[in-house]
């Protein structure tokens, strides 16, 4: 994964666009923690990734230090609306269990908002989680 590295600037305006998208999106009541770390259980590295129990509304998201592309402040405002859409939906998602299916469509989905939203997807900036888009 990525030649470019984030920094701790990046991670704070990645937490400040997860609390803006956390309130325009009625998320609320989930307790979210910011954290700066690659997944180590995804080798190939995406930009942010998001954990998170929906019985307990605790949530980990985290900007990963590695990064596939030069970090811009639209960069991480859309990987912080990306994460958070998984968020949103992550109740949902919890009842579609481990179904490909189920991921591929919630990752059409979000592409969907995402060009509602920005105009692209995060994925048409070369970012991808390694589902299809379309």
């Amino acid at each position: 994964m990525g030649t470019y590295k984030t920094t701790a600037k990046d991670v704070k305006v990645f937490a400040r666009a997860v609390k803006k998208w956390q309130a325009k999106m009625g998320l609320g009541r989930w307790a979210i923690f910011v954290q700066h770390k690659n997944d180590e259980d995804d080798p190939d590295g995406d930009a942010a990734w998001v954990l998170s129990d929906h019985e307990t509304l605790v949530c980990t998201m985290a900007l990963a230090v590695d990064w596939p592309l030069p970090v811009t402040k639209e960069l991480l405002e859309m990987s912080a609306y990306h994460e958070c859409l998984h968020l949103l939906l992550a109740p949902l998602m919890d009842y579609a269990g481990t179904s490909k299916h189920a991921r591929q469509e919630e990752h059409r989905l979000i592409v969907a908002l995402e060009r509602m939203q920005f105009g692209k997807a995060l994925s048409e900036h070369g970012e991808t989680d390694g589902e299809s888009e379309d």
